[in-house]
């Protein structure tokens, strides 16, 4: 549909859409509709294995477990029992997008199966837990913009009419490659796939070492840093852009708040008669019975679905601010230096929760919470992943350094000590010499990293990012 095969970097641009009172029940009816037809498709995928077993699965599906043609996808859809006239209304690779979601589970599942993990196997979607919709290739002709490039229309066989601004970050005439349409809440959010240019952005010939955390999202080598999310400057080190900056404290207040008036509501339902709690399962963790609240009337009332939505959508603004303060921080990294060096945090070990089991319950199960919920806050993934495609689309070299170690070494005279570092400050048992921690931190990675670019013997482990996969000639 889109000719040939383009195979540089894409982007995914992510714009707010908006349609009528129709389109937005048009599309609601749409998600429904193919979370039942994902659905019977994850059961349908599920009997067939139990059906044919192991030695038999090749006969018909192939012989990789988790691989599926496009033949086994049409013969389930020709099948009269999954068969619906609104089917004839939409086109078709939405609905091949919606089997294709159930086909990538599965590959998952299988892949973590060899490889000897948690096997995770695909869930079905409960009512109102199917929100995406989308299609992969696009067509010229789903697109028309408006002449002054005010508005844009996205106009798809049994779609609604969808309006966005496209501004100035959709390029005039490139075909999107994709498009996937989210409805969360009261918003509707598209994105678009597109083929973009890469980045020129002239060489420095400066490099930096970066030390991430929670009081300060970032430490540079340079000495400059830029306060955690949510959190003040800390003392003694000069402030941030005014672009580096976000202030969280009215956002939380508003969910407080919001949140207090949930449980009132929901109190009040109980008290009056109009909704009761029912046994729901029990805690694997804790051992304790939870429960959920059902409403007499089977819908919660207009005040309560009110104040929900405006919950949700106070988080939605914060997730947005956050997501647009770490693509401001990583695009300037990406511009200022030619060398990039960071600590490779283990965040799937660091956010491991200290809960336990029954058998052997955890210590200090509400601190780490609270710090993980704290580390989990600070996005450190999402960070990563945007500053390791940006430096691979300008061609940057980008280092990850074992953070063993960079908080207690000493960066004057290489002592290691644990009692180095004392909170935020930095002095060497050694040498004396006395340095803000972070600072120091970041010109040990700083060092690491070029040692491994160098092919030097480090006294902890390098290792570039495998996102980039640059070869580095020693």
């Amino acid at each position: 549909m889109a000719g040939k095969k383009y195979q540089g970097p894409m982007a995914s641009l992510e714009f707010r859409a908006y349609a009528n009172a129709a389109g937005y029940a048009r599309i609601d009816q749409l998600l429904e509709d193919l979370r039942w037809l994902s659905n019977e498709y994850l059961a349908y995928r599920r009997d067939t294995w139990r059906d044919y077993g192991v030695k038999d699965w090749d006969k018909a599906w192939g012989p990789n477990p988790g691989a599926v043609k496009s033949q086994q996808r049409n013969q389930f859809l020709k099948n009269r029992k999954y068969f619906r006239p609104q089917w004839y209304e939409l086109r078709h690779r939405i609905i091949l997008d919606a089997l294709g979601r159930v086909d990538k589970a599965f590959n998952a599942f299988f892949d973590r199966v060899q490889a000897g993990e948690t096997p995770g196997y695909p869930r079905f979607k409960g009512a109102g837990r199917y929100r995406t919709l989308g299609a992969d290739g696009f067509a010229p002709s789903w697109l028309k913009h408006d002449p002054k490039q005010r508005w844009a229309e996205l106009a798809v066989k049994g779609l609604p009419r969808i309006w966005f601004r496209p501004k100035k970050r959709l390029p005039v005439g490139v075909t999107p490659r994709s498009f996937t349409l989210t409805r969360k809440g009261r918003r509707l959010t598209l994105r678009l796939v597109v083929p973009v240019t890469r980045p020129v952005w002239p060489a420095t010939g400066e490099a930096v070492g970066i030390d991430r955390g929670v009081n300060k999202l970032i430490a540079l080598s340079t000495g400059e840093s830029i306060p955690g999310i949510g959190r003040p400057a800390a003392e003694g080190c000069p402030a941030a852009p005014s672009g580096f900056r976000i202030d969280l404290t009215a956002g939380k207040q508003r969910r407080k708040r919001l949140s207090r008036k949930l449980q009132r509501q929901r109190d009040a339902a109980v008290a009056e008669g109009r909704a009761y709690w029912v046994p729901n399962g029990v805690s694997k963790k804790t051992g304790k019975p939870k429960f959920r609240l059902v409403w007499k009337a089977g819908v919660p009332s207009r005040n309560y679905i009110k104040t929900r939505a405006e919950f949700a959508r106070s988080g939605e603004k914060e997730a947005l601010a956050v997501e647009q303060l770490l693509h401001r921080v990583t695009t300037d990294l990406v511009k200022r230096f030619d060398i990039i060096c960071v600590e490779d945090l283990g965040l799937e070990n660091m956010t491991r929760s200290a809960a336990g089991t029954l058998e052997q319950p955890g210590k200090g199960v509400a601190a780490k919470r609270g710090l993980n919920r704290e580390l989990l806050g600070q996005r450190l993934g999402a960070f990563q992943r945007q500053l390791a495609y940006k430096a691979g689309w300008a061609g940057k070299q980008c280092v990850a350094v074992a953070a063993a170690y960079t908080s207690q070494e000493c960066n004057c005279c290489g002592f290691i000590d644990p009692r180095n570092r004392k909170g935020q400050q930095f002095e060497c048992r050694g040498c004396r010499w006395r340095d803000d921690a972070d600072a120091n931190a970041a010109k040990n990675i700083l060092r690491q990293g070029v040692k491994a670019l160098a092919g030097e013997k480090s006294i902890v482990d390098a290792r570039l990012w495998p996102a980039l996969a640059t070869p580095v000639a020693p």
